[in-house]
């Protein structure tokens, strides 16, 4: 299985998957190429969905040409404008020497592509684009009342998107007609959000769409309110809204056959019951806005010290925490994402080993304990062989782990 990984950069610069173009700010440029049609001949199921799909895989089967040249660019005359500042430099309270920012989802204008089109929100003049795959130009454009923060979702030749304003859209993909919107929160209340005028319950998530219901989350002030809502996606009626308590939805929606997970920014990811809203579980997190889900794992980060955390999705357990900013998970090989480098890695083999390292070193901690107290030589003797035995096989695990990256790309 061919995998694809999308990363921003300073410049927030945005590869597309289906052929080497980009979106960035000034003046467009336009190659023609036969090889553009050809292969976007071969995307018809496209990339309808940040990261492809509701479980932010990154991942397609699709074939690709590798080597594709650059089309087209499209530029935009204002760059992004993020919801939330750069973090401090160092916290001496939580011992960090540098702070990652955590809630970054808006730092750049993230693209869907479906049927030779193109679409993404804007932070800075509230208009959702349309752009034609094969030659960058503008199709349509649509205006909110306030800024669009993260990549909209194709689904049954409709897209949908949510707004600073309060409200999820949904558009007909071919002309930009409005099919419906729905108040999310409900409140016509406004603040002062970025210098500009926002609703008191802003969509500070992603829509996603599974099996005919869109999800959303509004609201990041929970004592102006946070809501959850399930809207029929063909004619935005109300399935239901939950109200969520003590909580601050931001980031990209993911979905199980069961359940709806929520990253937050700054505290941990929670799910929802997708039947009714309920809330189930939070997961330890040291923050983040970005998550991935595998079958049995959520991924979630990276926290303020750069970390990205797996959890079990059935059972609280914590399973391994590792330095890195996105991963993505085929059968075969992992590819880790970090802010020098792209790894290839074994993640099950990684993570059996990372598990088997923390009870050695949990072991370590309490032989050590026992040591400090014990009075008795002989039983003195007997911990410090268990502690060599620790020692020992915690340097064969550090070799194994080594073992498990196959190569590395700076």
């Amino acid at each position: 299985m061919n995998s694809a990984i999308r990363i921003s950069h300073a410049r927030l610069i945005l590869l597309l998957i289906f052929f080497s173009s980009y979106i960035t700010w000034g003046n467009n440029i336009n190659r023609e190429d036969e090889k553009s049609s050809e292969i976007l001949q071969k995307s018809a199921s496209g990339w309808p969905s940040y990261l492809h799909d509701s479980q932010r895989s990154g991942v397609t089967d699709e074939n690709l040409d590798r080597n594709m040249t650059e089309q087209w660019r499209y530029y935009l005359t204002q760059k992004p404008t993020p919801s939330w500042p750069p973090p401090a430099k160092s916290s001496y309270w939580q011992r960090l020497e540098s702070i990652k920012p955590r809630v970054v989802y808006d730092r750049a204008f993230h693209v869907v592509a479906v049927n030779q089109q193109i679409f993404f929100g804007s932070s800075s003049d509230d208009q959702l684009y349309c752009l034609n795959a094969n030659d960058g130009k503008v199709l349509w454009r649509f205006f909110a009342n306030a800024p669009i923060r993260f990549a909209p979702s194709v689904s049954k030749m409709k897209v949908y998107f949510g707004s600073d304003d309060g409200f999820v859209y949904c558009l007909d993909v071919e002309n930009a007609n409005l099919i419906w919107k729905h108040q999310i929160a409900g409140s016509n209340r406004q603040i002062i959000g970025n210098g500009r005028m926002i609703s008191i319950q802003p969509v500070r998530t992603s829509v996603v769409i599974d099996n005919g219901i869109l999800y959303c989350c509004a609201g990041i002030f929970p004592s102006q309110g946070v809501f959850a809502v399930a809207l029929n996606s063909e004619n935005g009626e109300l399935i239901w809204r939950e109200k969520l308590n003590g909580l601050s939805p931001q980031g990209y929606l993911l979905t199980s056959p069961n359940r709806l997970y929520v990253p937050t920014g700054r505290t941990n990811p929670f799910a929802l019951d997708k039947q009714s809203g309920h809330y189930l579980r939070s997961f330890e997190s040291s923050g983040g806005s970005y998550a991935l889900l595998t079958d049995n794992e959520l991924i979630s980060g990276p926290g303020n010290d750069g970390s990205l955390r797996i959890s079990a999705v059935q059972a609280s357990d914590h399973l391994a925490t590792f330095r890195g900013n996105h991963i993505v998970v085929t059968p075969e090989m992992s590819y880790l994402h970090t802010d020098t480098e792209i790894s290839a890695l074994d993640r099950v083999q990684l993570l059996g080993l990372r598990q088997r390292q923390r009870q050695l070193q949990d072991q370590r901690e309490d032989l050590n304990q026992y040591l400090k107290s014990e009075s008795n030589q002989e039983q003195a003797k007997v911990i410090q062989n268990q502690l060599r035995n620790v020692f020992r096989n915690l340097e064969q695990i550090k070799l194994a782990i080594s073992n498990c990256i196959p190569w590395k790309k700076p």
